[in-house]
C-alpha cells in the first residue's frame, strides 16, 4: 500500500513536470516560432498571418498531446528511462531555445544563393558543443537528482512560456496584428498586349551581368546573338545604382535613387510623381503597365499604372504555406550541423502561394512562364503603350537550362543563355506582328552578379532602327537613363547616339551596395547601404572606392 502511494505521488509530480515542459517545445516550436518570423518580417510576407493561424493551432495541440503521452507512457514503464529521456528532452529544448533567439549570424537573404558553410565554422562548434553539453548534462542531473532537476524544470519552463508570450504580444501590437492592408499589385492584365502604332517595351533580366554577356558574344556563340541582336546598341561599360532589386527597379523606372532619408513608400510615391518619363507618357496619353512582383507606389491611385491594382492577398495553399513558414522555423532552431536541410529559397512561397482575392492574378516573373506567354502576344491597340516587364533572368536558383526548360540543377551561364533565348524569342514576335519598327526595346539587368554586382546587361534598339550589333564605349550609369527614354520616345535619336556626352572613362558615377537581408516594405527604411563612386569601367572591380558614406540602417527585414 505504501509502494503504491508513493508510486501515486510519483505520477503526480511526473505529470506536473511533464506539462510545462511540453507546453513550452510546442508553444515554442508550433506558435511562437512562426508567428515571431512573421510578424518580424511582415513587410517581406504577402498574405495575412490569419493564413497560418488555423494550422499553428493544431500543430501546437497535436505536439503537446503526443509529447504529453508519450513521456507520460514512458514514466508509467519505467522511471530510469523516463528520467533519461525527459532530462534530454528538456536540454534539447532549451538548447533549441538558445539557438532560435540568441543565435545572431546572419546566414543571408533566403535569396537562393548557395550558403558557404566554411564561414560559420565557429558557429558550427560552438552551438554543436552547446546542445551536447545542455543534453547530455541535463539526462545526468536528472537521472541522479530527479527531484531537484523537476522543480527547476518546471521553473524555467514557466518562466520561458511567459518571456514568449510577453514578446510575441509585444510583436502583435507594435506590427499591428496578424492582418495585412490592400495594396496596389502588379497583376498579368494586358500583359505584352501592345500597340500597333507606339510602344516602349524594357525587359529586365533579373542578375544578368554585363561581363557574362560579353564572354557569350566572344565566344563561339557570339555571331549568331549579334545577328538575332542587329539594331541593338550594347553598353558594356554601365553602372547600376544599386545591387538590390527593390531599390535598383525604381531608379529604372523614375530615375530616382533612394537614399534611406524617408520610408520606402514615401519614396517610391515621391520618385513616380517627379519621374520625367512618366510625366512624358501621361502628357502623350500613353498607357502604363508594370510588371514585377517587387513593391510598387501605393498613392495618387497607383500612378495610372494600368495593370496595377489595388487588391488583397491570400494562401493559394495554407498547408503548403505552413511547410515553408515549419522549415524557416527549424532552420533557425536547429543546430547548424543540420541547417543545410532546411534552406530554400524563400521566394518560393510568394511565387507558389501567391492568390490575389477576385478575378486578378498576380504577376510572378517566371522565366518559363512568360517565355511561353510570348506566343500570346497582341498589337491592337491604337495609342502609345509603355510596358516594363521584369522576369527571374539569371538570378539564382538556377533552375532553367539554356533551353528554357525546368531542370533540377542548371548554372549561372545557362539562365543567361535561357534569358537571351527569351529575349530572342520576343524579338521575333514583335517582328511577326510587325510591331518592330514601332517598339523602343531595351533589354537590360535591375543589377549585375558577380563582384559587388555593379555591373548589369544594357541593350537598347530605337524605332526605326537598323544596323549591325553595335558596341559603345560610352559611360553609362543608371541615373542617365531618364534622358535616353525621353530622347527615344521624342524620336530625336537612335540609341547609338544614346549617352554620347558620356565619353571619359574617369567620369564619377556612384552606386550603393545593399545587405543581401535587406527586404523592403513601404513602412520601414533600408538596410545601412555603402556607397561607392567608379572611376574606370564599371566592370572592374579595383575601379570602385568607398566613398565613406554609409546610408545608415534604419529597420530591416531579416530571416536569420
Amino acid at each position: 500500500m505504501i509502494a503504491y502511494k508513493k508510486r501515486c505521488t510519483e505520477f503526480k509530480n511526473d505529470i506536473r513536470s511533464i506539462i510545462p515542459l511540453s507546453l513550452l517545445f510546442s508553444f515554442m516550436m508550433f506558435v511562437f516560432a512562426p508567428f515571431e518570423i512573421y510578424l518580424s518580417n511582415k513587410g517581406y510576407f504577402f498574405f495575412p498571418g490569419w493564413d497560418m493561424a488555423g494550422i499553428a493551432c493544431v500543430c501546437f495541440i497535436g505536439s503537446f498531446m503526443v509529447i504529453t503521452g508519450i513521456l507520460f507512457c514512458l514514466a508509467i514503464l519505467g522511471q530510469k528511462l523516463y528520467k533519461f529521456i525527459y532530462g534530454c528532452f528538456f536540454g534539447g529544448t532549451i538548447a533549441l531555445y538558445l539557438q532560435g533567439n540568441w543565435d545572431t549570424t546572419d546566414y543571408g537573404a533566403w535569396n537562393g544563393a548557395e550558403i558557404d558553410w566554411s564561414n560559420f565554422r565557429i558557429q558550427f562548434f560552438a552551438f554543436l558543443v552547446v546542445f551536447v553539453l545542455l543534453i547530455t548534462g541535463s539526462a545526468v542531473i536528472c537521472l541522479i537528482k530527479y527531484d531537484f532537476f523537476s522543480k527547476i524544470s518546471v521553473i524555467a519552463s514557466c518562466f520561458l512560456i511567459a518571456v514568449l508570450v510577453v514578446t510575441l504580444s509585444v510583436l502583435l501590437i507594435t506590427k499591428n496584428g496578424l492582418s495585412k492592408d490592400k495594396e496596389y499589385i502588379c497583376t498579368t492584365e494586358e500583359e505584352l498586349s501592345l500597340s500597333a502604332n507606339e510602344n516602349m517595351l524594357i525587359l529586365v533580366l533579373d542578375a544578368f551581368d554585363s561581363s557574362a554577356f560579353r564572354e557569350i558574344i566572344d565566344g563561339n556563340e557570339g555571331d549568331g546573338y549579334k545577328n538575332i541582336l542587329s539594331d541593338f546598341t550594347y553598353y558594356p561599360d554601365t553602372l547600376t545604382g544599386y545591387s538590390s532589386t527593390d531599390m535598383s527597379l525604381p531608379l529604372i523606372i523614375t530615375g530616382k535613387g533612394y537614399k534611406n532619408d524617408k520610408l520606402f513608400g514615401e519614396y517610391m510615391d515621391e520618385a513616380f510623381a517627379e519621374s520625367e518619363m512618366i510625366r512624358w507618357l501621361d502628357a502623350n496619353n500613353w498607357e502604363k503597365d508594370i510588371y514585377t512582383d517587387a513593391l510598387m507606389p501605393q498613392g495618387n491611385d497607383g500612378y495610372g499604372i494600368s495593370n496595377s491594382k489595388m487588391l488583397a492577398r491570400v494562401v493559394s495553399d495554407r498547408s503548403e504555406l505552413m511547410y515553408y513558414i515549419y522549415t524557416m522555423v527549424a532552420f533557425r532552431y536547429t543546430p547548424q550541423p543540420i541547417k543545410n536541410h532546411f534552406y530554400f529559397y524563400a521566394d518560393n512561397i510568394k511565387g507558389n502561394l501567391n492568390k490575389i482575392v477576385g478575378d486578378y492574378e498576380a504577376y510572378g516573373g517566371d522565366n518559363i512562364k512568360f517565355c511561353n506567354k510570348i506566343e500570346d502576344l497582341t498589337a491592337l491597340k491604337t495609342g502609345g503603350v509603355f510596358q516594363l516587364i521584369h522576369i527571374e533572368g539569371a538570378h539564382e536558383p538556377f533552375t532553367v537550362d539554356s533551353n528554357c526548360e525546368r531542370v533540377d540543377e542548371s548554372s549561372y551561364e545557362d539562365e543567361c543563355r535561357a534569358s537571351l533565348k527569351i529575349a530572342a524569342e520576343l524579338i521575333d514576335k514583335l517582328k511577326e506582328q510587325n510591331i518592330y519598327d514601332n517598339t523602343i526595346l531595351i533589354i537590360m539587368a535591375d543589377h549585375g552578379y558577380s563582384n559587388g554586382r555593379q555591373n548589369p546587361l544594357l541593350m537598347i534598339k530605337g524605332m526605326d532602327e537598323h544596323h549591325p550589333f553595335m558596341v559603345s564605349d560610352n559611360v553609362v550609369s543608371y541615373y542617365d537613363l531618364q534622358d535616353a527614354y525621353i530622347e527615344l520616345l521624342d524620336r530625336q535619336v537612335q540609341s547609338k547616339e544614346l549617352f554620347t556626352e558620356y565619353t571619359d572613362s574617369q567620369r564619377e558615377r556612384f552606386y550603393c551596395t545593399v545587405p543581401f537581408n535587406t527586404h523592403l516594405n513601404f513602412d520601414t527604411y533600408g538596410g545601412g547601404m555603402t556607397e561607392y563612386v567608379c572611376k574606370g569601367n564599371a566592370w572592374n572591380q579595383s575601379a570602385l572606392s568607398n566613398t565613406g558614406h554609409v546610408y545608415d540602417e534604419k529597420e530591416t527585414v531579416n530571416i536569420r
